[in-house]
């Protein structure tokens, strides 16, 4: 058996999607990534945003990845016939695409609605910002024709600048962008996901006008998120086989 589980991915990822090796990103569209990557279900062997250069290819970000994260910018990418993916790209992937993701891995049957919706890149509304372990932290409010989602518990990571009643992107328990209600991409996303049949279906089936994500909340997450970001496993290099448990990062401490 080949030792090397990444190189394995890579090659799969390549004869998927035939441009896999041109796509590139910049720096913008890495901070983004790498974000995206505090959470605990998304571990890379190291901090991405310390991968060099103004413009990165995407096979190389890949090669730290054993999720389906470079595979699903892959697909964006060729859906949309381009090789260069800026931040607004990253936004609409995640906040879109990655639903067909979460649908066709089953994450709302096999956990639960509250956990699908949370590993979606939402767009909400600042409510509220405290420190909770030294960190920033905040609740957050996404209204919906049908009613509301509060996330509480968001982390805010200290490079980024957000302010109470700002509206930003977060993902899985991290805010990982800022912007305004009015930004066009933002309207868009927003059209798009409440007519999106897998999140207007994972809404309808927590049968309630007003869903709490608490991400502290072991009952729908069986782990504490919040602990779990701010104190993450360390994850050794991706070398062998054994490195993978159940399709993710063998965690070492």
């Amino acid at each position: 058996m080949p030792t090397n589980i990444v190189d394995i991915l890579q090659k799969v990822r390549q004869n998927t999607f035939p441009h896999y090796h041109k796509i590139t990103l910049d720096r913008e569209a890495l901070r983004l990534i790498s974000y995206l990557f505090l959470n605990p279900d998304c571990r890379a062997d190291i901090d991405l945003f310390s991968l060099p250069g103004k413009i990165l290819k995407l096979s190389d970000i890949g090669q730290h990845i054993i999720t389906a994260a470079p595979a699903t910018l892959a697909k964006y990418a060729q859906q949309k016939n381009i090789l260069h993916l800026t931040q607004a790209d990253i936004l609409q992937c995640f906040a879109l695409d990655h639903a067909t993701d979460i649908h066709n891995n089953n994450i709302a049957t096999k956990n639960n609605p509250f956990y699908a919706l949370a590993h979606l890149l939402n767009f909400s509304q600042v409510k509220k910002i405290y420190f909770f372990s030294q960190q920033k932290f905040a609740d957050l409010e996404s209204r919906l024709p049908w009613g509301k989602i509060v996330f509480k518990k968001v982390l805010i990571p200290s490079s980024l600048k957000i302010s109470e009643n700002d509206f930003g992107y977060h993902h899985f328990g991290v805010v990982v962008a800022t912007d305004y209600k009015s930004d066009k991409l933002a309207s868009i996303i927003y059209k798009q996901q409440i007519n999106n049949i897998y999140t207007v279906g994972w809404q309808k089936e927590t049968i309630r006008k007003k869903i709490i994500i608490d991400f502290t909340n072991q009952n729908i997450f069986k782990q504490n998120v919040v602990d779990n970001i701010l104190h993450p496993q360390k994850v050794k290099s991706i070398k062998k086989p054994q490195d993978i448990q159940q399709g993710k990062i063998k965690f070492q401490k």
